[in-house]
């Protein structure tokens, strides 16, 4: 009988520290918080091998996905940019912007005056992108948008054969929270 009141009290006792260790442990822990806009059809953090079928034509241009994202430029969050990937299974296909618009509220924030002027990234292969290569581009920088945003873009591919292929894409981008424990 005294072996079980001791049991007892070895085990209220050895709750009572797992409580004790958890609340310390969730009071030092911070939860930090901010919003993005991105595109519900295809999420930054979605492959092209997650996408449906229809989803995937409507981001395929020739043999290169394009997936446009709106991207914090700077650490405050104080400004974003329009930052365009491109996935392709070859390296030698050209990509090029013909012409884009960013509108918020029917305002237009960003407008391509001349794309030339933005450097396309070499074609690269990261693991966790596979088995796509992927490169890209970005716009100048704006004031962080507070609200959902559209996107018109024309996108032209010139792939290895010589082919040239043009298509328009237009997407939005809806306020997402995010969120992590620290």
């Amino acid at each position: 009988m005294a072996s079980t009141i001791n049991m007892n009290r070895i085990h209220f006792t050895i709750t009572i520290i797992s409580i004790l260790i958890a609340l310390t442990t969730v009071s030092s822990c911070r939860i930090y918080s901010w919003f993005v806009l991105e595109n519900p059809e295809f999420p930054d953090r979605m492959l092209p091998t997650e996408l449906e079928p229809d989803i995937l034509d409507k981001y395929t241009v020739g043999n290169v996905i394009v997936q446009p994202r709106v991207i914090y430029n700077d650490g405050a969050m104080k400004t974003q940019k329009v930052f365009i990937l491109f996935f392709s299974k070859e390296i030698k296909s050209k990509v090029s912007i013909k012409t884009f618009s960013l509108s918020c509220d029917g305002v237009e924030m960003q407008k391509s005056k001349n794309t030339d002027s933005y450097t396309i990234s070499d074609w690269e292969y990261y693991k966790g992108n596979a088995p796509f290569y992927v490169c890209f581009i970005s716009s100048d920088s704006f004031e962080t948008l507070k609200d959902a945003a559209h996107l018109f873009l024309i996108v032209t591919v010139t792939e290895n054969s010589g082919n040239i292929i043009e298509k328009k894409i237009d997407t939005d981008f809806e306020l997402r929270k995010r969120a992590y424990l620290e």
